[in-house]
């Protein structure tokens, strides 16, 4: 007698489950091991990262019957870029100075998770796109890195799916810029 009173009590705990907003999420990419350092011994450049977004949240859901609502990162994605980044440089002996005529900038120019939340499955895809600028008195170099991901599950998304795959979209991303050797030989020729 007590089972028929819990089933649709259970139902309708499990249903508000399903229809309840995911938090903001954390974002902290790190890069792997598998990237060398390119030194810089003696060298000494600006280096920055900026958030041109306009919109700054991290991933958009749309569930259906739902209003779209967007997920935030609970710290602004730029310092944590910044920061992986910044311990790379210096791992390779760079001096970051802020007076330096010479600049490295890292421009956010898209960074953003679509959720198509469905009754059974969601689809998650992801962008990020970075752009690398540098210039000191004798050149310029601009490149753009892009990088796309693609995830599907059954059930709902939740706040760690979302975290898990910003955070190796942008890990792909650093880790292709580290690796370019474009860029480090721009790098070389501009700063010796």
């Amino acid at each position: 007698m007590k089972t028929k009173f819990l089933l649709p009590y259970l139902f309708l705990v499990i249903l508000s489950g399903c229809s309840s907003r995911i938090p903001n999420v954390i974002i902290n990419p790190v890069t792997t091991n598998t990237v060398q350092p390119y030194f810089f011994s003696n060298m000494s450049f600006h280096f920055q990262v900026n958030d041109h977004r306009e919109n700054k949240g991290i991933a958009e859901i749309k569930e259906s019957g739902e209003p779209t609502y967007w997920v935030k990162s609970t710290q602004p994605v730029a310092p944590k870029i910044e920061n992986q980044l910044r311990e790379y440089w210096q791992s390779g002996h760079a001096t970051l100075n802020p007076d330096s005529p010479k600049t490295l900038t890292v421009n956010i120019l898209r960074l953003s998770t679509h959720v198509l939340q469905k009754p059974i499955d969601f689809r998650l895809e992801g962008i990020l796109e970075l752009q690398v600028v540098v210039k000191s008195n004798n050149t310029a170099f601009k490149k753009t890195y892009v990088r796309t991901s693609k995830y599907t599950n059954s059930l709902k998304v939740d706040a760690n799916q979302i975290e898990t795959e910003t955070n190796r979209l942008i890990e792909k991303v650093l880790n292709d810029l580290l690796k370019d050797p474009e860029l480090r030989s721009h790098l070389k020729d501009d700063f010796s």
